[in-house]
Protein backbone atom coordinates (compact mmCIF):
# COMPACT_ATOMS: atom_id res chain seq x y z
CA UNK A 1 0.00 0.00 0.00
CA UNK A 2 2.92 2.35 0.65
CA UNK A 3 3.93 2.83 -3.02
CA UNK A 4 0.34 3.59 -4.02
CA UNK A 5 0.13 6.33 -1.40
CA UNK A 6 3.43 7.80 -2.54
CA UNK A 7 1.97 8.39 -6.01
CA UNK A 8 -0.31 10.99 -4.41
CA UNK A 9 2.61 13.20 -3.44
CA UNK A 10 1.83 16.78 -2.53
CA UNK A 11 0.84 18.93 -5.48
CA UNK A 12 -0.77 22.01 -3.99
CA UNK A 13 -2.26 23.25 -7.26
CA UNK A 14 -4.37 20.08 -7.60
CA UNK A 15 -6.37 20.92 -4.51
CA UNK A 16 -6.61 24.68 -4.91
CA UNK A 17 -9.30 24.17 -7.52
CA UNK A 18 -11.44 22.66 -4.74
CA UNK A 19 -11.50 25.72 -2.50
CA UNK A 20 -10.18 28.72 -4.41
CA UNK A 21 -13.19 29.57 -6.67
CA UNK A 22 -15.66 29.81 -3.79
CA UNK A 23 -13.17 31.66 -1.58
CA UNK A 24 -12.45 34.14 -4.37
CA UNK A 25 -16.16 34.73 -4.97
CA UNK A 26 -16.63 35.44 -1.25
CA UNK A 27 -13.68 37.79 -0.94
CA UNK A 28 -14.47 39.57 -4.23
CA UNK A 29 -18.22 39.80 -3.59
CA UNK A 30 -18.79 43.37 -4.73
CA UNK A 31 -16.44 43.16 -7.70
CA UNK A 32 -18.25 40.03 -8.94
CA UNK A 33 -21.67 41.53 -8.38
CA UNK A 34 -20.78 44.93 -9.89
CA UNK A 35 -19.24 43.29 -12.95
CA UNK A 36 -22.27 41.06 -13.43
CA UNK A 37 -24.74 43.95 -13.13
CA UNK A 38 -22.75 46.22 -15.46
CA UNK A 39 -22.23 43.51 -18.08
CA UNK A 40 -25.92 42.56 -17.98
CA UNK A 41 -26.89 46.24 -18.41
CA UNK A 42 -24.59 46.57 -21.41
CA UNK A 43 -25.35 43.25 -23.13
CA UNK A 44 -28.85 42.35 -21.99
CA UNK A 45 -30.24 38.83 -21.84
CA UNK A 46 -29.53 37.99 -25.46
CA UNK A 47 -26.02 39.38 -25.94
CA UNK A 48 -22.79 37.46 -25.75
CA UNK A 49 -22.83 35.80 -22.31
CA UNK A 50 -25.84 37.94 -21.43
CA UNK A 51 -27.92 34.89 -20.57
CA UNK A 52 -25.24 33.71 -18.16
CA UNK A 53 -25.15 37.03 -16.33
CA UNK A 54 -28.95 37.18 -16.28
CA UNK A 55 -29.18 33.68 -14.78
CA UNK A 56 -26.57 34.56 -12.16
CA UNK A 57 -28.31 37.79 -11.16
CA UNK A 58 -31.68 36.06 -11.02
CA UNK A 59 -30.26 33.29 -8.82
CA UNK A 60 -28.03 35.27 -6.48
CA UNK A 61 -29.34 36.81 -3.29
CA UNK A 62 -27.96 37.28 0.20
CA UNK A 63 -29.08 33.78 1.21
CA UNK A 64 -27.20 32.14 -1.68
CA UNK A 65 -24.14 34.30 -1.04
CA UNK A 66 -24.06 33.07 2.55
CA UNK A 67 -24.45 29.48 1.32
CA UNK A 68 -21.46 30.11 -0.97
CA UNK A 69 -19.46 31.41 1.99
CA UNK A 70 -20.42 28.36 4.04
CA UNK A 71 -19.27 26.18 1.15
CA UNK A 72 -15.95 28.05 1.13
CA UNK A 73 -15.53 27.35 4.86
CA UNK A 74 -16.35 23.69 4.29
CA UNK A 75 -14.01 23.45 1.29
CA UNK A 76 -11.21 24.98 3.36
CA UNK A 77 -11.63 22.30 6.01
CA UNK A 78 -11.79 19.52 3.41
CA UNK A 79 -8.68 20.93 1.73
CA UNK A 80 -6.74 20.69 5.00
CA UNK A 81 -7.84 17.07 5.48
CA UNK A 82 -7.01 16.19 1.88
CA UNK A 83 -3.54 17.67 2.19
CA UNK A 84 -2.91 15.59 5.30
CA UNK A 85 -3.60 12.41 3.36
CA UNK A 86 -1.54 13.65 0.44
CA UNK A 87 1.67 14.30 2.36
CA UNK A 88 1.65 11.54 4.94
CA UNK A 89 4.18 8.75 4.45
CA UNK A 90 1.80 5.81 4.78
CA UNK A 91 1.93 5.66 8.58
CA UNK A 92 -1.69 5.34 9.67
CA UNK A 93 -1.18 6.10 13.35
CA UNK A 94 -2.34 9.72 13.12
CA UNK A 95 -5.35 9.20 10.87
CA UNK A 96 -7.84 8.65 13.67
CA UNK A 97 -6.88 11.92 15.38
CA UNK A 98 -6.86 13.96 12.17
CA UNK A 99 -10.24 12.64 11.03
CA UNK A 100 -11.64 13.11 14.54
CA UNK A 101 -10.44 16.74 14.53
CA UNK A 102 -12.00 17.27 11.11
CA UNK A 103 -15.35 15.86 12.25
CA UNK A 104 -15.19 17.96 15.41
CA UNK A 105 -14.53 21.16 13.42
CA UNK A 106 -17.33 20.37 10.98
CA UNK A 107 -19.72 19.67 13.86
CA UNK A 108 -18.75 22.93 15.54
CA UNK A 109 -19.13 24.93 12.33
CA UNK A 110 -22.31 23.51 10.90
CA UNK A 111 -24.27 21.67 13.57
CA UNK A 112 -23.75 24.11 16.43
CA UNK A 113 -23.93 27.08 14.05
CA UNK A 114 -20.53 28.65 14.73
CA UNK A 115 -19.91 28.98 11.00
CA UNK A 116 -21.50 32.44 11.23
CA UNK A 117 -18.81 33.49 13.74
CA UNK A 118 -15.68 32.72 11.74
CA UNK A 119 -14.02 32.46 8.35
CA UNK A 120 -15.60 33.19 5.01
CA UNK A 121 -19.16 33.10 6.35
CA UNK A 122 -18.43 35.75 8.98
CA UNK A 123 -16.75 37.87 6.30
CA UNK A 124 -19.75 37.51 3.99
CA UNK A 125 -22.27 38.42 6.68
CA UNK A 126 -20.15 41.42 7.64
CA UNK A 127 -19.95 42.64 4.04
CA UNK A 128 -23.62 42.05 3.35
CA UNK A 129 -24.76 43.86 6.49
CA UNK A 130 -22.51 46.86 5.87
CA UNK A 131 -23.13 47.26 2.12
CA UNK A 132 -25.93 46.72 -0.33
CA UNK A 133 -26.54 46.89 -4.05
CA UNK A 134 -29.82 47.40 -5.85
CA UNK A 135 -30.37 46.68 -9.52
CA UNK A 136 -33.34 46.13 -11.80
CA UNK A 137 -34.02 42.69 -13.22
CA UNK A 138 -37.13 41.98 -15.29
CA UNK A 139 -38.53 45.36 -14.27
CA UNK A 140 -38.28 44.56 -10.55
CA UNK A 141 -35.76 46.11 -8.17
CA UNK A 142 -33.58 43.53 -6.46
CA UNK A 143 -31.42 44.36 -3.44
CA UNK A 144 -28.55 42.28 -2.17
CA UNK A 145 -27.25 43.05 1.29
CA UNK A 146 -28.22 45.80 3.69
CA UNK A 147 -31.26 45.37 5.92
CA UNK A 148 -32.48 42.31 3.98
CA UNK A 149 -29.62 40.24 5.37
CA UNK A 150 -31.14 39.91 8.84
CA UNK A 151 -33.29 36.95 7.73
CA UNK A 152 -30.19 34.89 6.91
CA UNK A 153 -28.03 35.48 9.97
CA UNK A 154 -29.62 32.49 11.72
CA UNK A 155 -29.03 30.34 8.66
CA UNK A 156 -27.48 27.29 10.42
CA UNK A 157 -30.37 27.28 12.88
CA UNK A 158 -32.79 27.32 9.94
CA UNK A 159 -31.06 24.22 8.59
CA UNK A 160 -31.41 22.43 11.91
CA UNK A 161 -35.10 23.28 12.06
CA UNK A 162 -35.58 21.87 8.55
CA UNK A 163 -33.64 18.71 9.49
CA UNK A 164 -30.94 19.22 6.87
CA UNK A 165 -28.19 18.52 9.43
Amino acid sequence: MGPKLRKLEFAEQRYDSLARPSATAVVQLWALLTTSVQTFRERGKQGEHGGTFYAFLKFIDHFNYIILAMFADCADEVLQLTRYFDVRDGDGTGVHGVVGDFVSRMFCLFITGHVVDTGFTRHMISRLTSQHMTFVLDGIAKTIGGATIQDSINLPHSFKQKSFC
